[in-house]
């Protein structure tokens, strides 16, 4: 055989090998999660010493190298129907989360979203959040109100709300009795959740034995750098917390460790 055919050969075994390694390979996939999100200047000002406050620049940036190089968000039922079955989704899949209900969600990150016509869920949490949304500062600490909720079910489908819980957020889970977890998420009802996201993405038996019994499919914990499996606990799912401090370079070794894990 001549040298030519059998480096064509090699390169066609090679290819064939690595679809073969990446069709039946475990898939994982980067869930990032965000929080309250400034522009520059009001970051400078009113939020220097707060990594989890955000920039505008910043996000825009990652979401834009996300739509140019192809990236498909998913919504939260498309990540569940990706955990429970034999769903498979493209290598560069990626879902997008944001914590607390913060109103400039609306202001600020879902512009975002629509100009790259991204999925994402925002968890709110649930005595933050009053009929009226008041005027927007981002100065402020503020949260998103019921007005606007139901303004983004009308307009963003695609922006997709649960639960942070009712009022655990300011509160050590570890120090609650059972019955006041239980009753958290009664009063969660009325936000008609079934995904739940920890507060502080601190996980305990009492909230979780509190989401089996309300019938919550799901639940996010929040570390460093761990992709989400199909093999986490169905309450205790990996995302990854993405703050001032988080390189842009970090950001993208996470995408591509999609590739290789």
């Amino acid at each position: 055989m001549k040298k030519w055919m059998i480096l064509i050969l090699t390169a066609i075994l090679l290819i064939v090998g690595i679809c073969i390694y990446f069709n039946f390979k475990e898939r994982k996939i980067a869930v990032f999660a965000y929080h309250k999100i400034v522009p520059q200047e009001i970051k400078n000002e009113y939020y220097k010493d707060n990594k989890w406050v955000d920039t505008v620049e910043r996000f825009e940036e990652q979401m834009k190298y996300l739509y140019e190089n192809n990236y498909k968000t998913i919504s939260m039922s498309e990540f569940e129907n990706w955990r429970n079955t034999d769903k498979r989704y493209p290598i560069k899949t990626v879902m997008i989360t944001i914590d607390d209900g913060d109103l400039g969600i609306y202001y600020e990150i879902l512009p975002i979203l629509k100009k790259y016509n991204f999925k994402a869920t925002m968890f709110i949490i649930g005595n933050k959040i009053n009929d009226v949304s008041e005027e927007y500062n981002p100065a402020k600490q503020q949260f998103i109100g019921r007005d606007l909720l139901e303004s983004i079910k009308k307009e963003y489908p695609n922006l997709e709300i649960q639960s942070h819980s009712f009022n655990l957020h300011n509160l050590n889970a570890k120090d609650l009795s059972l019955e006041e977890v239980k009753n958290d998420f009664i009063k969660m009802q009325k936000f008609e959740t079934n995904i739940f996201c920890y507060p502080y993405g601190a996980s305990s038996k009492k909230i979780k034995q509190g989401l089996e019994e309300n019938n919550y499919k799901m639940a996010f914990t929040l570390d460093k750098s761990n992709l989400s499996s199909k093999k986490d606990d169905k309450y205790e799912i990996s995302r990854i917390g993405i703050n001032y401090e988080t390189p842009f370079s970090n950001f993208k070794k996470w995408l591509i460790k999609q590739f290789i894990m």
